[in-house]
């Protein structure tokens, strides 16, 4: 079959031809292929005609759902089904390839109209498979590059890909994440007159899922310093047991130096955990390196540390300072931090 498009003309004839021209029908879409034709792998090759395959992207594509974008993990699934086969064992094609509950790209090498279309749309809904025929090719060759958004506004109402799924541990996507631009930039902000340290609020009002955002744009938005950033979870630390102790906060931090590789050997003391981080910074090879420590529920560990006059903190804090804040701790927990403005020279008032 020919593919005609006022860009050009992709030949589509077979199965030798068909890895070939594979990536340029996906460049032309808008996906990025990773460039290596070699590398285009045929994991089903059927007595019938059509073919399936995975092939390698450059990154994951910007989509409206995740199942096309974050979840893709650099690889589409792509189906070929040549025009004489049609549309009628869709569904069975779908399943014999293993693609009938996963997102994937559907070549018709052929025309869907009327009847046809309407039928196989039905069946669509069934499925997470995106259909792209050569009529839908030659619309596409009247949109401006990128393609991509186009073609989704055209496919993804024909599947039934539900994006709104319950997510816990504050796991969003990052394509079902919205808003809140100004506490994203804040919680990253070195200055100590935007920045803040300190995030609070109720059970499942998204404070796990700002935090995670944070991460995920930490040192991705076209930054040119090293930039690392640290998850972390403390709910323990404060507890009765082995993390009872608030200061044993230094030793989760320097484990999680070592693991970066910023950090040899593990210091055993809070001394010399403290001593070891500043070194990290004082390296003329780390000029530029700036590393972010979210701490999600510390509640414990803040209750725990009043106690003994927010030591901890204040040995954090003066660490921030030291690094003029290319060492940056925020602190997340469900409690309002006012509880403790009674305790004089409290250093909670200098972080945000």
């Amino acid at each position: 079959k020919t593919i005609t498009g006022r860009k050009g003309k992709v030949l589509a004839d077979g199965q030798a031809d068909m890895k070939t021209h594979l990536g340029k029908i996906l460049a032309f879409v808008g996906f990025r292929h990773a460039g290596f034709t070699r590398s285009i792998e045929i994991v089903h090759n059927s007595l019938e005609g059509w073919s399936s395959w995975k092939v390698p992207l450059e990154s994951n594509p910007v989509c409206p759902v995740q199942q096309f974008g974050s979840e893709l993990l650099q690889k589409l699934d792509v189906l070929c089904i040549p025009e004489h086969i049609g549309t009628g064992n869709f569904q069975t094609i779908l399943e014999n390839a293993g693609l009938q509950d996963k997102p994937a790209l559907v070549l018709y090498l052929g025309r869907l109209a009327g009847k046809s279309f309407d039928n196989l749309g039905r069946r669509m809904k069934q499925n997470r498979a995106l259909m792209l025929d050569e009529i839908l090719f030659l619309y596409l060759t009247g949109q401006s590059e990128p393609r991509l958004e186009a073609f989704f506004g055209c496919t993804l109402p024909l599947t039934d890909i539900n994006p709104y799924v319950v997510r816990v541990g504050g796991n969003v996507p990052p394509e079902m994440f919205f808003g809140r631009a100004t506490q994203v930039t804040a919680l990253q902000d070195r200055s100590t007159g935007t920045g803040t340290s300190l995030v609070y609020g109720g059970r499942q009002l998204g404070k796990s899922s700002l935090l995670q955002e944070v991460q995920r744009r930490f040192g991705s938005e076209g930054s040119t310093r090293r930039r690392i950033c640290f998850s972390i979870d403390v709910k323990n630390v404060g507890l009765p047991g082995e993390l009872a102790v608030p200061d044993a906060v230094w030793d989760i931090l320097a484990k999680e130096f070592v693991n970066a590789k910023l950090l040899k050997t593990r210091e055993r003391t809070t001394e010399g955990c403290i001593d070891s981080v500043l070194r990290v910074f004082n390296d003329p090879q780390n000029k530029g390196l700036e590393v972010l420590v979210l701490l999600d529920e510390t509640d414990n560990l803040l209750e725990s540390d009043s106690r003994q006059d927010f030591r901890v903190i204040q040995q954090i804090k003066t660490l921030m300072d030291q690094t003029d804040q290319r060492f940056k701790v925020v602190f997340c927990g469900l409690h309002h931090v006012r509880r403790f403005s009674e305790i004089p020279n409290q250093p909670l008032v200098h972080l945000g």
